[in-house]
């Protein structure tokens, strides 16, 4: 396999973004953005404050800060905030000036994903019905014509009045989303949030949708964003998904499967000649499961896409969602997206978990920690590796099914660089295999062999300055580099190494000195699993009522089939924080009483409930719905999910920060 580099030309500067945040100047140009003048990949991750408990929020920024997050994105989801007409809601959950606050004080930019459509698996993407109605149905909405845009304008005035002092921190509008074909429609939403004050370094719009950021994203004034995902659990298919291109590296900047439920099927767009940098703001920090297609996701998964991205030249990564979250529950209707009203999936009433790195609960996952040691890379390389274009090698997969192909690039300067590999794709087996590579820099060239195994990935670094020494390749990747010390982090998968100037072989363990610096290989982080305390269950004959499956109908539109659901009431010790439930079945609900307070569509993964505040005198009642041989033909499920009943095992967590889940 070979790699040719090219000199590329310098960055042109991009006009009409940039600005302040937090005491930083940032600016854009065709590559990159800088942040005080240097080159800068941020590192973004969306959490939903309406989402989360108002009490939580500064317990779970300093969780997503230590883990490595910079920039905190969010939606703002209309109906959470004015679901009845005229009746704005801007405190408790809702409280965006709060929450600013808190973004504030912790030093982390706020990226504000405005709206007014936001998706994000809302009732109507967020919009209230009420507006809906009044405009004569969703096909007078998204686009310039009143009443829509009168709606609108009050609407946005209203945010503005809860945050136009906190200016200092928004780094960032998005406006819009998902909006194909109408970029006249995004410059007259920007030009009004201009008008009442809005004013951030960088305004956004999602560039996927057939057309490619041409079609959608105007030409001037805006940061086209792109995102990709480990699964598409809105496809109508009940098959794996084995053509997901994010597990590629590639010159194509959409993603064929983001946004197809909305938009239909679309080829990535080929374009040449990008007069803007290549950011995300959609990277799958997992996946929320449809009724019909629940797949599993994994650390791999997620890293994968992550290592794919920046290998294909992504310069800012955006994670949706790296904190998961719980829907409101309405006082008109559910708040979730629902075939019965209308929109594209059935969804949970409540859990918006998303198998994130963050759960619903802030529940660690293994991707917590796996994604920290790839932003430890870009802390230690991202002002190098903004300015490396990406090369793809001479020999490529065939085509999106091609398993036995590696999967290569090289980012590179000319005169270093970084080869990244992947060898993974959710729900599939790639092969391991010994690759001869060479790396052609206009100057020089490197030779090296690699055993890669099944599932392996990672980042190895290319004529790697090391002290007074040059690494011709280092088969580890560098976390944390200063002119005294460099450490670096095993890829999975690889046998790290060193390969010095003269070709000779160093063993790369443990400390040793090299160059006149010391070169540390760290060690993975072994998180401590959360203290987990059996609940004593007892059955008993089913009484309440099936409130959390009611909504749900197959793809075909047909109900689902009936099943007699199973009902135990738990007897949860005292002063109990969560819950964890481990089930097999189709759905399950918890009842606090009578009145349901969380949902979940079982997968294979743990059920995580908040239950503070509900552990009282009153009973908590867990029902589940077996899964029937009808239903189970109609879903797509990654994990061994049994017909019949099965007894669930459920759990209590008595401390307020649940920690570490195993899977």
């Amino acid at each position: 396999m070979k790699f040719t580099v090219t000199e590329r030309g310098c960055p042109t500067p991009i006009s009409g973004l940039g600005g302040y945040c937090l005491g930083h100047k940032y600016a854009v140009n065709d590559t990159y953005i800088t942040k005080d003048g240097l080159p800068y990949i941020y590192k973004m991750g969306e959490l939903h404050f309406s989402r989360v408990p108002e009490e939580d929020w500064e317990r779970e920024l300093l969780k997503m800060k230590a883990g490595g997050i910079e920039i905190v994105a969010s939606y703002l989801f209309w109906n959470h905030h004015e679901e009845i007409e005229g009746e704005f809601v801007f405190d408790g959950n809702c409280n965006v000036r709060a929450f600013c606050e808190l973004c504030r004080r912790f030093n982390m930019p706020f990226f504000l994903r405005i709206g007014p459509w936001a998706h994000g698996e809302a009732r109507n993407g967020g919009f209230p019905d009420w507006l809906i109605e009044k405009c004569g149905g969703m096909k007078h909405t998204r686009k310039n014509e009143r009443p829509y845009l009168d709606y609108t304008e009050r609407y946005f005035s209203r945010v503005y009045d809860e945050v136009k002092d906190m200016s200092d921190v928004i780094i960032g509008i998005q406006v819009e989303n998902e909006l194909s074909g109408l970029p006249e429609h995004i410059e007259y939403l920007k030009s009004y949030l201009l008008k009442l004050g809005f004013n951030p370094p960088l305004w956004s719009a999602t560039a996927w949708g057939g057309g490619g950021f041409t079609a959608n994203v105007p030409k001037e004034g805006f940061l086209p964003m792109y995102g990709g995902y480990p699964e598409a659990p809105w496809s109508s298919k009940l098959t794996p998904l084995l053509d997901t291109d994010t597990y590629f590296f590639r010159d194509e900047r959409g993603s064929v499967g983001i946004g197809n439920d909305l938009l239909g099927d679309y080829n990535a767009v080929q374009e040449s000649g990008y007069i803007f940098p290549y950011l995300t703001c959609e990277l799958g920090g997992g996946n929320q499961v449809t009724y019909h297609r629940r797949p599993l996701i994994t650390a791999d998964d997620i890293s994968a896409i992550t290592l794919c991205s920046l290998g294909s030249g992504v310069n800012g990564l955006g994670f949706y969602m790296y904190h998961g979250g719980k829907n409101p529950m309405g006082k008109v209707n559910t708040l979730q997206e629902t075939r019965a009203a209308g929109n594209t999936n059935d969804y949970p009433i409540f859990s918006y978990d998303f198998q994130s790195p963050l759960g619903e609960c802030g529940q660690i996952r293994e991707s917590y920690f796996r994604l920290k040691s790839i932003f430890d890379f870009i802390s230690a390389c991202g002002v190098e590796l903004a300015s490396m274009p990406t090369f793809l090698p001479d020999e490529r997969p065939a085509d999106l099914s091609d398993l036995s192909t590696p999967r290569m690039s090289v980012r590179s300067n000319g005169k270093r660089g970084f080869l990244f590999i992947n060898n993974h794709v959710h729900a599939a087996h790639m092969p391991p295999f010994s690759e001869s590579i060479t790396v052609e820099l206009p100057e020089k060239k490197i030779e090296l062999g690699l055993d890669i195994d099944s599932d392996a990935m990672g980042i190895i670094p290319l004529f790697f300055p090391i002290g007074s020494e040059v690494a011709r390749y280092v088969t580890a990747m560098p976390v944390y580099v200063t002119e005294s010390e460099i450490v670096f982090e095993a890829n999975k998968g690889i046998k790290p190494l060193i390969c010095l100037e003269d070709g000779s072989i160093l063993p790369l363990t443990g400390s040793a000195e090299l160059g006149g610096v010391t070169v540390t290989l760290r060690e993975p982080v072994i998180p401590e699993s959360a203290t987990l305390i059996p609940v004593k269950l007892t059955e008993r004959e089913s009484a309440l009522p099936l409130s959390a499956f009611a909504h749900i109908t197959n793809r075909d539109g047909t109900p689902i089939a009936a099943a007699e659901s199973r009902e135990y009431v738990l007897e949860v010790p005292e002063k109990a924080k969560y819950l964890v439930t481990e089930a097999k079945g189709n759905v399950g609900a918890m009842y606090h009483g009578d009145g349901l307070f969380d949902d979940f569509y079982l997968y294979g993964d743990r059920w995580v409930t908040d239950i503070r505040g509900r552990n009282n005198s009153t009973e908590i009642i867990l029902k589940i719905l077996p899964l029937c041989e009808e239903n189970k033909e109609k879903i797509y499920f990654e994990t061994d999910m049994p017909v019949g009943g099965a007894t669930p095992a459920v759990y209590a967590v008595m401390s307020e920060e649940i920690g570490y889940i195993e899977r």
